[in-house]
């Protein structure tokens, strides 16, 4: 997360306020339309609203390291699903209703990550609360754990305790 705290510290402070503002109403928002009167609600709040700030802003080699929302830059990537061409503007759930995965392929460097943190964004905006939405990287995968575990981990890097019962919800 060295990266992030990088971007992060080159933020003005007057901007990092009302991310953070926001990220905080947003996810209260969101908690108060899922299941309620759960203590792992609490450590849910706290990964949406870790993660709308980590995605938030992007520091792009292209822009001489200038920090820079990524809703304001990201431009929509068009995917092939069976010869049918699909624009990607937001978050929509129709993408998943064939099928409950997405593999998305393409060379380094063409979006893929970026693409997955703007529907992360445009999930949590858009205020749809049937899915919680959950960003993991698979270069951090540890195959001596099982995927569940993984995730698990992934939450307790930034102090976020889940257990099995998460995995009962609906996740995207």
């Amino acid at each position: 997360m060295g990266g992030i705290k990088a971007i992060y510290e080159m933020i003005p402070t007057s901007v990092k306020k009302e991310l953070k503002k926001e990220a905080i109403e947003k996810a209260k928002k969101f908690i108060s339309k899922i299941k309620k009167d759960k203590k792992e609600d609490v450590n849910i709040k706290k990964y949406l609203e870790t993660k709308y700030i980590e995605f938030s802003y992007l520091m792009p080699l292209a822009l001489d390291q200038r920090v820079v929302l990524l809703k304001e830059l990201y431009y929509p990537l068009t995917i092939k699903r069976k010869g049918e061409v699909i624009e990607i503007k937001g978050f929509d759930i129709s993408l998943f209703k064939t099928k409950n995965r997405i593999i998305i392929e393409d060379d380094a460097g063409m979006g893929k990550s970026t693409l997955m943190k703007f529907l992360f964004l445009t999930n949590y905006d858009s205020m749809d609360k049937d899915y919680i939405p959950v960003f993991f990287e698979l270069r951090n995968y540890d195959t001596k754990l099982l995927f569940k575990e993984n995730i698990i981990n992934s939450f307790k890097k930034i102090e976020c305790d889940i257990d099995d019962d998460f995995f009962k919800r609906k996740l995207i």
